[in-house]
């Protein structure tokens, strides 16, 4: 016995039928998407840097978390960048490390307040 409908279209927009987003609702969209983004650079990246075939690495890639991303990012940065004796390299890789893992708590944070306090 089922106990949903299935999914059809009706035809009425989101706007229609709930009215437009509130400000706090589109900010947690565009963030969501920023994150989005954010990640799959770090999954580009990763396979660009590893020279692993793309499929391999596709499904490497599939299971790790984004902080594990983050992680195998810095890892392989390291790798490739630790013959250059440029600091300010070094320096600008742990500041794009640190703002990634940032943006992983603060996007923590967020869903934790959506799903306590709803919109």
């Amino acid at each position: 016995m089922k106990h949903y409908e299935d999914f059809r279209r009706t035809g009425v927009s989101f706007r229609e039928r709930i009215g437009p987003p509130t400000e706090f609702d589109a900010a947690i969209g565009r963030i969501a998407l920023g994150f989005s983004q954010l990640e799959d650079t770090a999954r580009n990246v990763i396979l660009l840097l590893s020279a692993v075939p793309p499929v391999s690495g596709r499904i490497l890639i599939s299971q790790l978390s984004f902080r594990q991303k983050v992680d195998t990012l810095s890892a392989l940065f390291l790798e490739h960048t630790k013959e250059q004796a440029d600091h300010d390299i070094a320096e600008m890789s742990r500041e794009v490390l640190f703002v990634c893992r940032r943006s992983e708590e603060s996007q923590k944070r967020l869903r934790s307040f959506e799903l306590h306090h709803g919109s």
